[in-house]
């Protein structure tokens, strides 16, 4: 093997471990299985928005002091 992809393969390894350990740990702060804390990442994304939503409206007021 080509020691190019001999590298690739290392680097994209060590990227899926970093994710996995990752996802691990965050599992293990939130006591949620594997799967349940990713579904977690994707699940939030309406509690996201309405934070969004009152950061926004905050600085707007707060410009207009």
């Amino acid at each position: 093997m080509s020691k190019t992809i001999i590298t690739v393969l290392a680097t994209i390894f060590f990227i899926v471990l970093g994710f996995v350990v990752t996802v691990l740990i965050m599992g293990s702060i939130h006591d949620l299985s594997f799967v349940e804390e990713i579904e977690s990442w994707f699940n939030n994304s309406e509690t996201i928005e309405s934070t969004i939503d009152i950061g926004t409206e905050s600085i707007v007021n707060f410009l207009r002091i």
